[in-house]
């Protein structure tokens, strides 16, 4: 039996001989060589062709992706909120409408890290005015012409925890998804991006929550299809920056002081061990820097999108 791959550079086909069951993660066999009909006593249906060769399908990759950033309002972010809403929020929409073979449609919506009782909805408004998404939901779409300018609108966010609640991005992440107010936001067929951020640490209503409670919870958002799920936890790195370790830490990074964000940094590890995940540390220099490490890992799942007939 011939095994035959696929080079993405420049586009060719060779004979592998190599046992196909750790070969298959990491190519395309797409069918090159072989006999284009199937040969006496060949089942079509076998992932076989006539002349032995093993045909299987190409990776899906994704057109959609849902991305939802929970953010931190409080009065101490508002150097990092006006980093995110004039270089990250537009570099990043920019970046990710390229991702996997061009997508067809990018969905964002923007939450109150805070999520008290009440402050679990998608915003559609900013710190001064209502932001009329086109889409007339609680989120943007790529398709709307005023894309870009919903964008930086939403992005003005208001200063302080509105809904009364603690810094609790990751969790809010799973308030807001569950909410019933913004179903519709999350597709089937999508890769969901949760883009958590705070200068302190994950702090649940609940203190008793768990890294691994959070993670599965989020991961639960999509049964079936969590590897479809990129997470990426924005805050304090070890030490954090703030002068306050023994060793002491930096008196400050690019945007202030951040605590060292020990739940929110594990919630991360769990799902970087899944290849689905990535620590975007405020201690290390501008955000912007960070975002082509945040865009691979999106690329990769993109890539490697799960369809559940």
């Amino acid at each position: 039996m011939s095994i035959w791959g696929y080079r993405s550079e420049g586009g060719s086909c060779y004979d592998v001989s190599m046992d196909f069951k750790k070969l298959a993660p990491f190519l395309l066999v797409l069918g090159c060589g072989g006999d284009p009909e199937p040969g006496p006593g060949t089942d079509p249906g076998d992932g076989m062709d006539g002349g032995g060769t093993v045909i299987v399908d190409p990776p899906t990759v994704c057109d959609k992706v849902d991305l939802l950033f929970t953010v931190d309002g409080s009065g101490s972010m508002s150097e990092e909120l006006e980093a995110l809403r004039d270089d990250v929020f537009p570099a990043l929409s920019a970046s990710l409408l390229n991702i996997g073979e061009g997508l067809e449609s990018l969905r964002v919506g923007m939450a109150d890290a805070c999520a008290g009782p009440g402050g679990t909805n998608l915003h559609d408004f900013s710190a001064s005015q209502p932001c009329n998404f086109s889409t007339n939901e609680l989120w943007m779409d790529s398709s709307s012409p005023t894309f870009t300018d919903e964008f930086l609108c939403v992005g003005d966010l208001e200063t302080g925890c509105a809904s009364g609640g603690k810094e609790q991005p990751a969790s809010a992440a799973i308030a807001v998804l569950n909410d019933s107010e913004n179903t519709g936001f999350v597709r089937d067929d999508s890769i969901l991006v949760v883009i958590a951020v705070t200068d302190e640490d994950e702090q649940p209503q609940d203190s008793n929550r768990t890294a691994q409670e959070i993670y599965d919870d989020i991961r639960a958002i999509k049964p079936g299809t969590e590897e479809n799920i990129v997470f990426v936890g924005v805050g304090g790195g070890q030490g954090g920056c703030n002068g306050n370790t023994q060793p002491p830490s930096p008196q400050e990074g690019a945007y202030g002081t951040a605590q060292e964000a020990d739940l929110l940094n594990e919630v991360s590890d769990l799902f970087i061990a899944d290849g689905r995940g990535l620590k975007w540390d405020l201690c290390a220099g501008a955000l912007e820097d960070q975002l082509p490490q945040v865009v691979q890992t999106i690329n990769n799942a993109c890539e490697n999108l799960v369809i559940i007939d």
